[in-house]
C-alpha cells in the first residue's frame, strides 16, 4: 500500500526512506530516480476598459527543464501531502502591451496614439510538485501554474500578476493520470501533466479581464 509520505517523497525526488512503509511498498519504489524534468508554462490574461474593444494585455512565458535533476522535500497542499522542489534551469519572459489610443489635437483634429509594449525577461531555479497516495497508486500535481517563478504584471498595476486562479481545491488540469502500482514497478516510467484553463473576470471599475492558460510537464523516472 502506498500511504506513507516518505514512500511518496520516493516517487516523485529519489527520497527513499522507509520507515512506515510495507515491504510491498518497498519493493515497489526501491531505487525508481528522477532522471529529467521539462515544462513548459504559457499565461495570457486580456485587460478591456468598460464599453471598449481596445484592450491591453499581458503575457508570461515559462520553459523549465533539468537533465541532472536535484530535489528537496517541500510543503504540500489540501490532499496532496507529500511535497518536492525540483532545481533546474527555468527560462521565461514576460510581455505587457497597452491598448492603442487616441486624443484631440489643438486644431481639434483627432490624433492616433500606437500601444506601448514592455518584455522583461526572467530566470528561476526551481519548480514545486505534490503528490497525494491510495492503494491504486499515485497522482502528481503541478504548481507552477498557480505561482509561475517569474513574476508578471500588467504594466506594475495592482492585482495583476499573472497566474491561474484557483481554489482550495487543485483544479483536475493540474493533477497526472494516476500511476498504477504496476507501472511504479517498471525499470522505467514516465508521468505527464498536460491542460489548460480559462476564466473571465469582472473587475470593481467596470473593466472585464479574459484570462488562458497552458501547461505541460513531463517527469521521467528510471530504477
Amino acid at each position: 500500500m502506498l500511504r506513507s509520505p516518505w514512500i511518496l517523497l520516493g516517487v516523485l525526488a529519489s527520497l527513499v526512506p522507509v520507515s512506515a512503509a510495507s515491504a510491498r511498498s518497498r519493493d515497489a519504489l526501491r531505487g525508481a530516480k528522477l532522471q529529467s524534468a521539462a515544462g513548459t508554462l504559457t499565461i495570457t490574461e486580456t485587460r478591456c476598459p468598460q464599453g471598449s474593444s481596445a484592450c491591453g494585455k499581458a503575457t508570461l512565458d515559462e520553459k523549465f527543464d533539468t537533465s541532472k535533476p536535484r530535489t528537496r522535500s517541500a510543503e504540500g497542499r489540501t490532499g496532496f501531502p507529500a511535497g518536492a522542489r525540483i532545481s533546474g534551469r527555468g527560462t521565461g519572459q514576460c510581455y505587457a502591451e497597452s491598448p492603442p489610443d487616441t486624443f484631440t489635437g489643438p486644431d481639434g483634429s483627432v490624433q492616433f496614439l500606437g500601444s506601448a509594449a514592455r518584455v522583461t525577461p526572467g530566470k528561476f531555479d526551481t519548480t514545486h510538485i505534490v503528490a497525494s497516495t491510495s492503494k491504486r497508486g499515485v497522482r502528481i500535481a503541478w504548481l507552477e501554474p498557480l505561482t509561475p517563478g517569474i513574476s508578471c504584471d500588467y504594466f506594475g498595476e495592482p492585482d495583476t500578476k499573472l497566474e491561474v486562479p484557483a481554489a482550495q481545491e487543485l483544479p483536475d488540469a493540474l493533477i497526472s493520470p494516476l500511476i498504477g502500482t504496476r507501472a511504479l514497478k517498471r525499470s522505467r516510467f514516465s508521468v505527464t501533466i498536460a491542460g489548460s484553463r480559462e476564466w473571465s473576470e469582472p473587475q470593481s471599475d467596470g473593466s472585464q479581464v479574459n484570462g488562458r492558460a497552458s501547461w505541460r510537464l513531463k517527469l521521467k523516472y528510471a530504477r
